[in-house]
């Protein structure tokens, strides 16, 4: 909303017998000129296509009419499920953005403001890095699946590549919070991608190259939360270093705010992160250790001993965080019963040494 040429409301996928409208003033779907779809985990593809059914928007992308107008949407999709693999929704997107969205939109707003034909699309797949036009791409096949030829439109890339915002001057936040689309707190983004590369880890490898912005901009982000929401999410706390704890500890303090995330990596956790978890009142932490054993976390590439996991819990416990959950896979590659015997001990040994 930001933008000068469009005005966005938003829309969620309802629940059983609600009508499907948009949240901020009860819209039809099919009465705005673009539909935009963030997909960000592969169950979203069959939500996306059931939520343009029910705003009455064809689902395919070479059913919709030539002309973009209220009634005739133009339907562009992106986010991580996207730019990770965009071709299980191509027959249903107009247009794609493969990449992160802050290179792109600036040119790419003004010019959908513009467009009233699908035709013109080939222009901006042709101008705009990281726009993909499914339509004017076709793929050849060999037996086994696996794509043997791409012919494109005159004028458009090859292969079109993914997009990634090189620095961030504010850190990405929450913008709008409301009960139907949010978490119950205020998000800011610490950094993007990771440096340990986790061969399981999706995000380890489209959000290349990690990125960690720096703590004013992280601050500026944090700056926007609304007086009255105390509760603060933070994405990325894995790769947080010293400075930038400092600097989040010192706001989070000031404003008495709580702090929430996902995980830490349990080969960093400092003396200032565990002030700062225990400030917040966290009474509950989750540490990664994914594989069964050192053995299959070596082969992963998480790269975490068992002394690393049982120092952090002692940490954690000394802190007064009395509660840790561990996330691990069960049924990687090669596993074997004695992997998992390992991590039946190593939990109990965890326990034991934390409490003693």
């Amino acid at each position: 909303n930001d933008s000068e040429e469009i005005v966005c409301e938003r829309f969620v996928y309802p629940q059983e017998r609600e009508p499907f409208r948009s949240l901020e003033f009860s819209r039809p779907l099919v009465d705005f000129p673009l539909i935009f779809g963030s997909i960000s985990f592969e169950q979203d593809y069959a939500h996306l296509t059931a939520m343009l059914v029910a705003g009455g928007v064809a689902p395919y992308a070479a059913d919709r009419p030539g002309m973009i107008a209220p009634g005739n949407p133009l339907v562009v999709l992106g986010g991580v499920g996207v730019f990770m693999n965009p071709e299980p929704l191509a027959l249903f997107a107009d247009l794609m953005v493969i990449g992160e969205a802050e290179p792109v939109l600036p040119r790419l707003l003004p010019a959908l403001a513009e467009l009233t034909d699908r035709g013109a699309l080939t222009e901006i797949g042709a101008t705009i890095p990281g726009c993909y036009v499914p339509s004017a791409y076709s793929f050849r096949y060999d037996n086994d699946g696996r794509v043997r030829e791409i012919s494109v439109n005159d004028g458009l890339p090859q292969q079109v590549r993914r997009v990634a915002l090189k620095k961030s001057a504010l850190a990405a936040h929450s913008e709008i919070l409301s009960p139907e689309a949010e978490l119950g707190m205020y998000m800011t983004e610490l950094g993007r991608g990771c440096s340990r590369g986790c061969r399981f880890c999706a995000a380890g490898f489209i959000y290349r190259p990690p990125r960690l912005w720096s703590a004013d901009a992280v601050l500026d982000g944090l700056g926007q939360r609304p007086p009255e929401v105390d509760r603060v999410g933070l994405l990325g706390m894995e790769m947080a270093d010293p400075e930038l704890l400092d600097s989040i500890a010192g706001f989070l303090q000031t404003n008495a705010c709580s702090l929430s995330f996902s995980s830490l990596r349990a080969d960093r956790i400092s003396p200032r992160l565990l002030e700062l978890l225990s400030h917040s009142g966290l009474r509950s932490v989750a540490i990664a250790p994914d594989g069964c054993s050192e053995r299959l976390r070596k082969i992963i590439n998480k790269g975490l001993s068992e002394d690393d996991l049982i120092a952090a819990a002692i940490a954690l416990v000394d802190a007064g965080i009395y509660t840790l959950k561990l996330y691990v896979m069960v049924g990687l590659p090669t596993e074997t019963e004695q992997d998992l015997a390992e991590f039946s001990e190593q939990a109990e040994q965890t326990l034991l040494r934390s409490c003693s």
